[in-house]
Parts: C-alpha cells; structure tokens; sequence
C-alpha cells in the first residue's frame, strides 16, 4: 500500500496596505486627510485569523499567506469604516496570490454621534441621593437586556465578531437589515 504524503498549501502571499482617517466620512481621501494610528487590522479566511494594530505610520501587512481570498476588517473605538481604495464591500476581500502582493487602503470616519454631549456628573458617596447626569444622543441606541450580545460587523453571524457587548451597556445603532430584526 502506498503511503500518501500530504500536500502544503502553497504560501507566500501578501496582503498589505494602510489605514487612513476619513474626517469628513465622505469615503475619499482627502488633503489634510492623514493615516490612522491605533487601528486593529483583521484578516479572515486566509488560515487563522489575524490582527495587527496599526503604529502611527498607518501601515499593515500580513504575510506568508496560503493562496485564495481573503477579507480584511477593520475596527477602532469611536470610529467605523467608510470605504477603500480601491472601492471595495465590506468586509474587503482580497486576493492572497504568492506571485503579487495585494495593496490597498482603508478608510475611517469618526461616529461624532457616539460621543456624549453632555458631562456626567461625578458621584460622590454622600448620605443623601446625588443626582446625576446621562449623556444623551440623537443617535439609535440599543443594550442587551438579558444576555451579553456579540457586536459584529454586519447584520448576520456570517459577519465576524468585534467584540462583546454586556447587558447594561448602551451603544449606537448604526445600521440594521430590513425590517430591522438585525
């Protein structure tokens, strides 16, 4: 009986680029426009999931990938994806190909209406009740009433993961599936 040996995926592919700050969410890079430090970068489907945070450079870059199509995430507090260059969905896939990096950019503009327009009010313990302050926003909000959620980058769980959000936590809705079940 012939033993048969297993055969290892080709690698060597790259997936590169940078992360830019879109101030005006206009899903361009404009003058004044600069590279975004401080971003978690997320290739998916290319072997296990990575990340890299971006250095004040703004750049990534993800190497000695198996060949195929991979798709790249990106997530920093209080900012959301606005777009690529070139003009890609989100989340962006890209081709791992040992033959030719793959170059591209992101785009990140900041959720102005996540931030509180109001200062909450210090508690200090006192024998009396204090009353306190809650930020408002014009902005849907939405928090777990049960059960921790997980937050993911799309309307259905074929989306990865960003992260948790606890019950009590509060955060904007930025956009739902129709219907609005999602």
């Amino acid at each position: 009986m012939a033993s048969s040996v297993p055969v290892t995926p080709t690698t060597g592919g790259i997936v590169q680029g940078a992360v830019y700050g879109d101030l005006n969410g206009n899903g361009n890079i404009d003058p004044g426009e600069v590279v975004l430090e401080g971003a978690d970068v997320i290739l998916a489907d290319c072997g296990p999931n990575q990340i890299q945070v971006t250095a004040a450079d703004g750049l990534f870059s993800f190497n000695n990938l198996p060949a195929g199509t991979c798709h790249v995430s990106i997530a920093k507090a209080g900012w959301i994806f606005s777009g690529s260059y070139p003009a890609l969905t989100y989340p962006v896939p890209v081709a791992s190909d040992s033959t030719q990096p793959t170059s591209f950019s992101l785009f990140l503009s900041q959720v102005l209406d996540a931030i509180p327009s109001d200062t909450p009010t210090l508690l200090v313990p006192t024998d009396t009740p204090t009353e306190v302050s809650i930020p408002t926003s014009s902005t849907p909000m939405v928090t777990p009433k049960t059960d921790p959620a997980n937050c993911r980058f799309g309307p259905v769980t074929d989306f990865s993961s960003v992260g948790g959000l606890n019950t009590g936590s509060i955060v904007p809705i930025h956009a739902t599936i129709a219907g609005m079940s999602w």
